[in-house]
């Protein structure tokens, strides 16, 4: 690991590891290439939740559950031939290392809130549900989740998707994008998320009709909020960005 990493605890349940992650010093650990590429120097210690978490992808009538400890290579790997293989896109485009993507875990990806995941992005428009273990244990969805507690697994409702699209903006390929634009459709209703070098994923659930040009100026304005100028660009670039990402949604759903 890490020269300040004195010691690895390895707790009975989830429950119990909650309890020690809340300890000062101490962070959870399953992948754990987030906490390798920091190398916080105020963590002593790693609760090792790997033996805890399922890792199993599972699919019913209509919807997919993932265990939060299935790696972002097992979803490339068991949906890229299936009807769901957008997310398998996404979760490729996440990390384009593949040997990375076999440690990086999905439950380890939508914790640590990253924003610039083409998975997480997806995810928020699919508006997963996230099967927590903590104070209160239950079932939230992904864009509500405050960040407490652990996460067991993710509930996916795809019976009713009648299309879905994912747009990206990046300097290259296989860098980080500087914005992503994800989509789905159900029905009559449309389901838009906005990610990428921002500090949160903004989403918006409007009906097929009132989706239009004025609609979404309005929602990239509203996004871009969370952007901020960089080397990438300005802020009105980025939102200019964002309407095209949307934009190319809306015409493949």
């Amino acid at each position: 690991m890490w020269s300040s990493i004195r010691q690895i605890e390895f707790p009975e349940s989830l429950s119990v590891a909650n309890k020690l992650a809340d300890e000062e010093g101490k962070a959870l650990f399953a992948g754990g290439t987030y906490l390798v590429a920091e190398k916080n120097p105020d963590i002593h210690t790693l609760v090792d939740i790997n033996h805890l978490l399922e890792r199993s992808i599972e699919f019913t009538n209509d919807g997919i559950t993932i265990g939060a400890g299935a790696t972002l290579q097992q979803i490339v790997r068991t949906l890229r031939d299936r009807e769901q293989s957008l997310l398998a896109q996404a979760a490729r485009q996440s990390c384009y290392s593949k040997n990375i993507r076999n440690q990086r875990t999905i439950g380890g990806e939508i914790a640590r809130r990253k924003t610039g995941s083409e998975v997480v992005t997806l995810l928020h428009a699919l508006n997963a549900r996230l099967r927590i273990t903590g104070e209160t244990d239950g079932n939230v969805s992904i864009r509500e989740w405050n960040g407490a507690g652990i996460i067991e697994a993710l509930e996916i409702r795809i019976g009713d998707i009648s299309a879905n699209a994912l747009e990206r903006f990046a300097l290259l390929p296989s860098a980080a994008a500087m914005v992503i634009v994800a989509g789905v459709r159900r029905g009559a209703q449309v389901e838009v998320s906005v990610g990428g070098r921002a500090r949160k994923v903004v989403s918006l659930q409007i009906p097929v009709a009132e989706f239009t040009d004025e609609r979404i100026a309005a929602f990239s304005a509203s996004a871009v909020r969370h952007f901020q100028t960089d080397m990438d660009g300005s802020l009105r670039y980025k939102q200019s960005l964002i309407e095209t990402g949307l934009k190319r949604v809306r015409k493949q759903l």
